[in-house]
């Protein structure tokens, strides 16, 4: 990721970019197998320190660091469900929304309106309160503070990006819900303090494939969609894949899988075997899931409701590897959940043993509406040419996340996490080479 600096002028990888999309600032953690961290600090003024340092955080240590986080996140969940879900004038409060440089700017409702109250009380909320408790515990274990790098990170500018490099650790580990302060019970729990909101993250935990930074100019790519396909209509998974699916019924390279009922799984099988019409460099699936140590199951739709094969036990999925590497989107519970006793995540690891470029998952199970509206939130920066600037996927998801902050005090972003390449863009190789500029400030 490109880095303001102070500069006249200055090297952005991939630019020109709008200034919003510039961290203040980037903390680089190589983690390598011999106990050390290569670690480097720029700060917000393009001044650079680095060193090699310990790494005394094992595999062993993370794992257990997890589970009871995502215990006060489901809780969370359970007792917030219907804020989580509610979204009053989305599409036009997305098409009004300005991403911010700035992020120490919090624009969001004021409390006094009714969004603003009600966030008010959940701020307030014992529920919030563990959230935040596990997240520092887990950020305390992992960056002590008396270590050199929690130096760096408290120094690290809000909008600044850290770039975690661990391809041994612990592949679904929860960074963004880590609570960068100690919080006081019975006081408010400002959620700008959790790492997801305060910092972007590009975190490698698998080994890259030959992947390429131009996915392809949109207008020259087919949008592979999959879609929940079965339920009655009061199906929430159901009645947020019509919507979603009818968002995007007028772009006319947008596929919409399965495209009929009958034989619906095979077409989705085949479909994920060998992604087509080509090109399709992203691979978008909205349905439920059951994930597990041993197994995991895709449900595309209610049994009770039809009789149709609706279930896909992970064993049927496909382990062919991809032509061209693709950007994978797996909007479902628990798509990249960290599983006790696997250091890894079946879903995920699957589509990256097939090649794929970068993967958007779940860390947790997800209200239906949210889920639907932060995938909504994604592909409008990923997709639409926003603001006539090019925007990565990992740009992507870190403004959909604040998008859902600053608008409705809803920190379900913090429910996903993005793995491995942060800079991939819908532009061909000659766009992605004019990015490669000098770019004045």
């Amino acid at each position: 990721m490109p880095t303001v600096t102070n500069e006249d002028s200055y090297d952005v990888p991939l630019g020109p970019l709008t200034n919003w999309q510039l961290p203040l600032g980037v903390l680089s953690i190589v983690i390598s197998r011999g106990g050390n961290a290569v670690v480097e600090f720029t700060n917000e003024h393009g001044i650079t320190n680095g060193n090699e340092l310990p790494w005394q955080v094992t595999s062993s240590l993370a794992e257990g660091l997890i589970p009871p986080v995502l215990n006060a996140l489901q809780e969370f969940r359970n007792i917030n469900t219907v804020h989580l879900n509610t979204f009053v004038e989305f599409e036009k409060s997305l098409a009004d929304y300005v991403p911010q440089r700035d992020w120490t700017i919090d624009s969001a409702h004021d409390p006094n309106t009714e969004i603003g109250a009600e966030w008010d009380d959940i701020a307030s909320s014992e529920a919030l309160y563990k959230l935040a408790n596990a997240g520092y515990v887990a950020f305390n274990n992992i960056f002590p503070i008396e270590s050199h790098i929690r130096k760096w990170i408290d120094q690290l500018c809000p909008g600044g990006l850290i770039d975690i490099n661990w391809i041994d650790g612990v592949s679904n580990f929860p960074w963004g819900l880590l609570y960068l302060r100690p919080p006081k019970f019975g006081e408010k729990v400002d959620a700008n303090y959790f790492w997801g909101l305060r910092f972007r993250t590009d975190w490698q935990s698998h080994r890259p494939r030959n992947v390429h930074h131009a996915l392809g100019r949109i207008e020259d790519s087919f949008l592979g969609h999959a879609y929940y396909w079965r339920g009655p209509e009061k199906d929430d998974a159901f009645q947020e894949a019509m919507w979603q699916k009818n968002r995007w019924s007028t772009f006319s390279k947008h596929v919409a899988v399965p495209s009929k009922i009958e034989g619906a799984m095979e077409e989705l099988l085949t479909w994920l075997d060998s992604p087509k019409p080509t090109p399709m460099p992203v691979l978008y699936l909205f349905c439920k899931a059951q994930t597990g140590k041993e197994t995991s199951v895709l449900e595309f739709g209610d049994n009770a409701y039809d009789s149709e094969s609706v279930k896909i036990d992970e064993t049927l999925l496909p382990l062919t590897v991809f032509d061209k590497a693709p950007f994978v989107f797996f909007n479902a519970c628990g798509s990249a959940k960290f599983v006790a006793g696997s250091s890894l995540n079946r879903l995920e690891t699957r589509f990256f043993n097939r090649g794929c470029a970068a993967y958007l998952g779940t860390v947790h199970e997800i209200p239906v509406v949210m889920a639907s509206r932060f995938a909504a939130a994604f592909f409008h920066f990923f997709y639409g040419n926003f603001q006539d600037t090019i925007v990565s996927a990992g740009e992507a998801a870190t403004q959909a996340r604040r998008f859902m902050w600053l608008t409705y005090r809803n920190i379900g972003g913090l429910f996903y996490t993005y793995v491995n390449e942060y800079d991939l863009y819908m532009t061909d190789l000659e766009g992605y080479n004019q990015l490669r500029t000098k770019v004045g400030r």
